[in-house]
This record gives C-alpha cells, structure tokens and sequence, in this order.
C-alpha cells in the first residue's frame, strides 16, 4: 500500500494448509502487528469503568475504487473515541491498515490525541476487480507513547464484498473494543450463557444426538448488533483435547475462517497457540462488520488443529461451522438464538465434528 503524497474435511483446513495466517489474538500476551508485541502493562485510559476497560468508539473512513486502473482509495478521516477526558489530552493514538487476507500490505497514520485523532490521510493500493470480493482492510487503533511499546485498543474489520463501493461517501465504522482477557471465562459485556457450569454436560450434543464425555468441545459465543452491524465471535474454554489419544497434552490452537456464499476465504484469523493442555483456555473475540442481509450467504468455520512440535503435518483435531454452511442442527440453532438475541451473548458448547 503506498500513501497518496510519500465436510469431510474442514473447509478451513485447506486454507490452513495453503497459506500460514499470521496471529490475529486479542489476548494481552500474545497480539502482534508489524511484528511488535503489546506490553502486558495496562495503560490507565478509562472508558468510564474499571481499569482493564480499553476505548471503544468510531473511525470515519472513505473506500473509492477505481476499476479502470484497478485502485482502492482508502481515506482514514478521524476516530471518535469513548476515553476519560483527562487522559484523553495526553493520549496518542495512530491507525494500522492491513490488506486482507494476505496481510502482506500496510500502512499506518501519523498519531493525533486522542481527543482530537484527526488524521486526514489518504493510501492507494492496487486490487484486482476479480479478486475484489474477498479482499478487504483491517483497520487497528493503537497508542503511541514515547519509550513505551505500542497498545492495541480497538480494531474493525471492512471487507470490500460487502460494503457497496459505488456510494463514494464517507462510513463511520465502530471500533471493537479489544479486551484484556480473563483466562477464567469468556470476556464481554451483556454476555448471556445457555447453561450453568453445574449442567453443562447434560447439554453438550453431538449432531446425532449422542452425548460422550470424551468427546473435545469449544465454548463459543455469538452475538450480533444490528445497529452497528458488527458480528462477534467468542472462543472460550475447550475440554477433552487429545484425550482419546496417548500421549503428551497436545498443542492446540484455533483457525477461524469468514467464506462467502461460493465458499470462498473472504477472512482469516488464527488464535494463540495454547501447549501441551488437554482443557485450553483461549479466551478471544473477533469482531467482524457485516451487513445483516448477508448473514444467511456466509459460513463461519472454526478448526482446532494440533500443531505439530516440528511445524509440518499439523493435525485437525475437530472442527464445527455456523450460518450458510451450518455443521449441524446445534449450531444452526445456536445461530439462530444470536439473531433473535438482540445483540447479547449467547454462548454455548459444541462438540467438534471430526475430520
């Protein structure tokens, strides 16, 4: 990018196999972008809560394409941002781009307080019409402090395929919150779950109706807010990972594909890399913009894979699908609670379904 002045198998696990995504976490421990870790160090920006609350608010950018030079014009205009006042006049504050999927294109403005983040700049990149749908931006909100390392705050996610690109005016996006994560549980706010820890067994069903307690199962939670048309998507606890095999605990993490209606990647994200644990935690949230009509064309696809010590041949060790492409009665009832749920959480457990 350059600035304008200077079944059977997973579906995800092909993608996996053809193309090594870099990690998109939002754990405190484990986030990386230009190769630069977040410091485990909580700053004291205040979103009128607790101190582990981070800034959650809205960027203001404009797409235009240019089809005939095969062009996209993205102008980062400003960020409204939800901070205490005080802190907000010492805050600096910048926003990374990232070219989806490849990630291989970025860019990043200069910084601005974060009272006032009036960035004004505009970036050019070349995208083919052809390859146009699954392509899109990954905007990242960052302070910027001297000596102190950079800290990821918020984050939106704009696919090309789905925003209309002939409107050439400006969209104001909201900015995810990114959440510092309690290993203990999953992490948001109005989360509602379908079932207490005392009788989480009695509703954990395979898609044939058979209940095991070997079988390896992901807590995952959905919600979706129809006025910002954001979906979530929250890996919690697993269970029973590699426990029907011998052995050492295995290496887990998560795979997270976005597939169009044609079943083409159109988002790839990848959790952190929890070892030698037969009941992870991974604790993470992704938020992903997305118009409501669009919700029945897509599939989200979530694989476990056990990773390999060696960094070939790793193992898909289960893996379950929502919307479009539903894996299975469970979790098209699942999708089907997120949407009558009026944004809130619905969390709940799924037993992944075997290569």
């Amino acid at each position: 990018m350059s600035r304008a002045q200077s079944a059977p198998s997973s579906p995800a696990l092909s993608h996996h196999n053809r193309q090594n995504s870099k990690r998109n976490r939002m754990l405190m421990d484990h986030i990386d972008v230009d190769t630069k870790s977040i410091s485990s160090d909580q700053s004291s920006v205040l979103v009128n809560g607790p101190d582990t609350s981070l800034p959650l608010g809205t960027l203001e950018i404009r797409l235009k394409f240019d089809a005939k030079n095969s062009k996209m014009w993205v102008f980062v205009i400003k960020a409204a941002l939800e901070i205490n006042q005080r802190l907000s006049k010492q805050l600096l504050v910048q926003v990374h781009l990232t070219m989806l999927p490849n990630k291989r294109i970025r860019f990043r403005t200069r910084a601005k307080p974060a009272d006032n983040a009036m960035f004004a700049e505009e970036f050019f990149c070349k995208v083919s019409p052809d390859s146009i749908q699954t392509q899109g931006i990954r905007f990242r909100l960052y302070t910027n402090e001297r000596f102190k390392r950079e800290k990821l705050l918020a984050e939106a996610t704009v696919m090309f395929g789905l925003v209309n690109l002939d409107e050439d005016m400006c969209k104001i996006i909201p900015l995810e919150r990114v959440y510092l994560s309690d290993d203990s549980e999953l992490v948001g706010t109005h989360s509602r779950t379908s079932s207490n820890a005392a009788s989480r067994k009695s509703s954990i069903v395979t898609n044939t109706g058979q209940t095991s307690s070997l079988l390896p199962e992901l807590e995952i939670g959905l919600a979706y807010d129809k006025i910002q048309a954001m979906l979530v998507l929250e890996i919690g606890k697993g269970i029973n990972f590699g426990m029907s095999s011998q052995g050492r605990a295995p290496d887990t993490y998560g795979q997270i594909t976005l597939l169009n209606a044609s079943g083409e990647e159109m988002i790839s994200n990848r959790t952190v890399t929890r070892r030698t644990q037969h009941h992870p935690v991974f604790a993470e949230r992704y938020p992903y913009n997305i118009q409501e009509n669009l919700l029945n064309q897509i599939t989200l696809v979530i694989t476990i894979i056990n990773k390999n010590s060696t960094g070939k041949n790793d193992r898909n060790l289960g893996w379950i699908s929502f919307g479009h492409g539903a894996s299975g009665n469970t979790q098209v009832a699942h999708w089907d609670s997120m949407l009558n749920a009026q944004g809130d959480t619905i969390t709940r457990w799924h037993a992944l379904l075997e290569s």
